[in-house]
């Protein structure tokens, strides 16, 4: 469930925006001003940002520049019952700028469009991080921590190539923890990474990814069942050769 941060001074507004866009699917997270609205960010890690101008404490000017010099980006959508902001400096990186209207039909048209390009850049970006951790093959065992992100991606259900080049590097590394996502990683939706992770659990010779394997021979995918095949014959082999 993608989660939308709604900041805006106006309680009637705020609670009618959530009721909108909860509906729509989304969970909402309120703030009243700028201040808070900084401090929900950082706990709640929005994947959108619906932010009002005009506010106490501090205005949606001053939000967008702390964010701004943060490291999380997400889409921002500028809310405001004043249509000149929209000239306003500050207000040029802003993803949209919608004035507010009884009518959230806008806003709910350009929340739409904006979590689906946020979701692709996501998928884009980690897709390229995998594709980095995977050619650098030579150290691949040395870097402390790599072993971790690449099970954590391997649970990635925004891109199924992001799973593949996961479940492929976590095969060279070799590292045992990794053997149970691996055998999770079996029954993944996309055949690629069904494969790929067959062949890195025959990599790894782990004998806890025997039965699992055998499972796998029932794949309805041949390529799947192949890898299977193979993965348990190097099982087997590594296991007569003790």
């Amino acid at each position: 469930m993608k989660r939308i941060l709604v900041v805006d001074d106006d309680e009637a507004l705020r609670q009618l925006y959530k009721s909108e866009l909860e509906s729509e699917g989304y969970e909402v997270i309120l703030a009243e001003d700028g201040q808070s609205a900084l401090e929900q960010f950082e706990k709640s890690q929005p994947e959108l940002m619906i932010l009002d101008i005009v506010m106490p404490n501090m205005n949606g000017m001053e939000v967008l520049a702390r964010i701004a010099r943060g490291p999380k980006r997400v889409p921002v959508i500028v809310n405001t019952a004043y249509a000149s902001h929209k000239n306003d400096l500050s207000c040029w990186g802003v993803d949209a700028y919608v004035t507010k209207s009884p009518d959230l039909g806008e806003l709910k048209a350009k929340v739409k469009e904006l979590l689906a390009r946020y979701e692709q850049w996501l998928s884009r970006k980690e897709f390229t991080r995998m594709q980095a951790l995977r050619s650098t093959r030579p150290d691949v065992r040395d870097m402390e921590g790599k072993d971790d992100l690449l099970m954590t991606a391997l649970k990635y259900r925004r891109d199924a190539r992001v799973r593949w080049h996961a479940a492929g590097a976590l095969g060279e590394m070799r590292d045992t923890r990794a053997v149970e996502p691996l055998i999770h990683a079996l029954k993944d939706e996309s055949p690629y990474v069904r494969f790929t992770t067959a062949k890195a659990l025959g990599e790894m010779g782990d004998p806890r990814a025997v039965e699992p394997l055998i499972e796998a021979l029932k794949d309805k995918d041949g390529k799947v069942r192949e890898s299977a095949g193979k993965a348990l014959a190097k099982i087997k082999a590594k296991e007569k050769s003790k």
